[in-house]
């Protein structure tokens, strides 16, 4: 059983994951878990907050995609700007490192499995009919806080994006 597993053609699994620790950890866990069933690994990761390759298997493949030195989130108006910028400058390059590794790669399939922040992984994915898997690294309370955002936005009581300076707005959230 063994030498049949080892013979097998796995495809190459090329993960992306948001620079954040609460993303890059459950992405990186992922890839060592798909590792150690015989799937060879490529990190796509911005420059802002890098793994370090000397902490994962020698064989990991890591493609550093170019975010044009977004540096820091404090010199955007909001997070969802931040994201954005994140998104749109590392489109490209994803879309570069897929082209190499496809023509690297023969006949061998690839699948991208991505961050759901980087869904720019999705978007060049689907362009060039490759298989891509959305992974959520958000804990159980995400989708609560997600619902209670939603209803306090609805009823006007949501600090618009970018007006950071406005006085905190006091609230409560019922049934959650």
């Amino acid at each position: 059983m063994e030498e049949h597993v080892s013979r097998r053609r796995w495809p190459l699994v090329v993960l992306t994951s948001s620079p954040f620790h609460g993303h890059m950890t459950p992405t990186l866990q992922l890839a060592t878990a798909l590792h150690a069933k015989g799937f060879p690994i490529a990190i796509a990761h911005s420059n802002l907050n890098p793994p370090n390759p000397s902490n994962h298997p020698s064989d990991f493949t890591f493609l550093p995609l170019s975010d044009n030195n977004l540096s820091t989130i404090e010199k955007y108006a909001s997070f969802t700007d931040f994201i954005s910028a994140l998104n749109q400058n590392c489109k490209a390059s994803f879309k570069e490192h897929l082209t190499r590794l496809i023509m690297s790669q023969g006949n061998k399939s690839i699948v991208v499995i991505f961050d759901n922040v980087m869904h720019f992984a999705r978007i060049v994915a689907v362009d060039m009919n490759i298989p891509a898997i959305v992974f959520r690294s958000t804990s159980a309370a995400y989708f609560p806080a997600f619902l209670a955002r939603l209803q306090i936005r609805q009823q006007g009581r949501f600090l618009e994006e970018g007006k950071s300076n406005l006085s905190l707005v006091c609230f409560s959230v019922r049934g959650y």
